[in-house]
């Protein structure tokens, strides 16, 4: 409990290193320059930063702060200009930096989505703290951008590239989506995060990471070797879908269709699967081709749709979303 944590408070202007207690070397506690307000009355101490801010907007927020505000304080509680010091053990200065920013927000209304770092730590406080909305606000925007149904998936594709959710500002942010929603328990956006991972951001180098001679195994982790193990189920799958398409039945003008099905069926297998990607058929097939293969190829998303979280060893889509219901 956080009240606990207060009794261990050391004099506040210097804490000594947990990790170094026999050395004489301390560190100096320093004053957040942007959350620090005159009119404070609780100071939060997270590693060597402390933030003087009001009891009022923790409580507002948060129902773990507003619970603890209406203990009684200790009457040997340290104080800081007659405020009292609450440390928040294992917590991050920057995480904190963000979660302020979003209560002490001073923009009505944000034109830039959110950087991934500011999602993770608002969503990673907010579950500790049990800061329901902003916790419902950060899995709404997770789920905007990677899609958990089939039918968002769908609106997903038509979107513009432009508008992201969530900013993309550096390459691999699928692979911090998976990390934070594997901490924090977000577990219906895995499957689309790792699909995105070796069909779309990651299909330029999914074949690199197979040739064994340019890999470096030090370094793959859990969700490499999910993303190569999916990689390989994806492109079985595509191949039993895809082939379908070599059989046309009923058509008049075979000679005409079958190489067009052939190409259609051949330019899916380069480097990467598009199991689930919609196409434009154009006019290379006879109509009856044409709507047999739309046919053939939207019933195979939809079945790969359902197969997918299988394809990276994960769970089925309902037991996925039913592991998301404490952070709904």
């Amino acid at each position: 409990m956080l009240m606990s944590t207060t009794s261990t408070v050391e004099p506040p202007a210097k804490r000594r290193r947990e990790e170094d207690k026999d050395s004489d070397a301390e560190v100096s506690i320093t004053r957040s320059p942007e959350y620090w307000f005159d009119d404070g009355n609780i100071i939060l101490q997270v590693e060597s930063t402390q933030f003087c801010v009001a009891k009022s907007v923790l409580s507002m927020h948060s129902l773990v702060f507003r619970d603890m505000f209406r203990l009684p304080l200790p009457v040997d509680e340290p104080t800081v200009e007659n405020c009292p010091v609450v440390i928040l053990s294992g917590d991050c200065t920057q995480d904190w930096n963000h979660l302020l920013g979003a209560m002490y927000t001073k923009r009505c209304f944000p034109t830039e989505p959110p950087t991934i770092e500011f999602i993770a730590a608002v969503l990673r406080l907010s579950k500790k703290y049990d800061i329901p909305h902003f916790r419902q606000d950060c899995v709404t925007r997770l789920k905007m951008e990677v899609p958990t149904t089939f039918e968002r998936w769908e609106d997903w594709g038509a979107e513009p590239a432009d508008k992201p959710y969530i900013k993309h500002h550096k390459d691999g942010i699928l692979f911090l989506i998976v990390s934070l929603a594997r901490e924090v328990g977000l577990h219906s956006v895995l499957p689309i995060a790792y699909y995105c991972i070796v069909a779309r951001e990651g299909y330029h180098y999914m074949p690199r990471l197979l040739d064994e001679t340019e890999l470096d195994w030090n370094l793959v982790d859990r969700h490499t070797c999910q993303c190569l193990q999916g990689y390989v189920k994806l492109i079985e799958l595509q191949a039993r879908t895809t082939s379908v398409l070599l059989k046309p039945s009923g058509c008049r003008i075979p000679k005409h269709c079958q190489p067009a099905l052939k190409d259609i069926v051949i330019a899916t297998f380069k480097h990467y699967p598009t199991v689930l990607e919609a196409r434009d058929w154009g006019d290379e097939m006879c109509d009856h081709c044409r709507c047999k293969a739309k046919e053939i190829v939207e019933d195979s998303r939809k079945e790969c749709w359902e197969k997918l979280p299988s394809m990276f060893g994960l769970p089925n889509w309902e037991d996925l979303k039913s592991l998301d219901l404490s952070l709904e």
